[in-house]
């Protein structure tokens, strides 16, 4: 048995179906199924490759496999763990890399950011981040004019 909604409309959800009733007509309500895309959606899926949320995130791995092969760095692994901030807030950085160079810390937390609008705001949990675990370096990386670029935050 579904749960029956009153819209106040002529309209009655139940569950994933809408029933509408006609108004001011003696022929019985029909049903309307759930609308559907008459179109597919593009195939982005010739780069991207789970887990990764992005195709920014898919290159950049890439390059770090590149630099693992390199012998530029240790290892790396995508979110592998959330840090917690202040107030019960959590940050969970996009990579994790152990660099045979080292900063301030043996670990380095790569943050991938493209263009958004907001992006002031996207990158606060990250200076929070850096400000609160000072153990490891903490990076905003950006591709731009067909190259990675590296700003150390912290």
């Amino acid at each position: 048995m579904t749960a029956e909604t009153r819209t106040g409309l002529p309209l009655t959800l139940h569950g994933d179906r809408a029933t509408v009733r006609r108004i001011g007509a003696a022929s019985p309500s029909r049903r309307l199924e759930s609308p559907r895309r008459h179109r597919e959606p593009p195939d982005k899926s010739r780069d991207t490759v789970a887990p990764y949320a992005s195709h920014l995130e898919v290159r950049f791995a890439k390059h770090l496999e590149q630099a693992k092969s390199a012998h530029s760095i240790q290892a790396w692994w995508y979110q592998p763990c959330t840090l917690r901030l202040a107030d019960g807030t959590r940050y969970r950085p996009d990579f994790l890399v152990v660099p045979f160079e080292r900063g301030r810390g043996p670990l380095a937390f790569y943050e991938i950011k493209g263009y958004h609008p907001n992006r002031r705001d996207s990158l606060t949990h990250l200076k929070w981040a850096a400000s609160m675990h000072t153990w490891a370096d903490f990076w905003l990386i950006q591709w731009k004019n067909g190259r990675w670029h590296e700003t150390r935050i912290g």
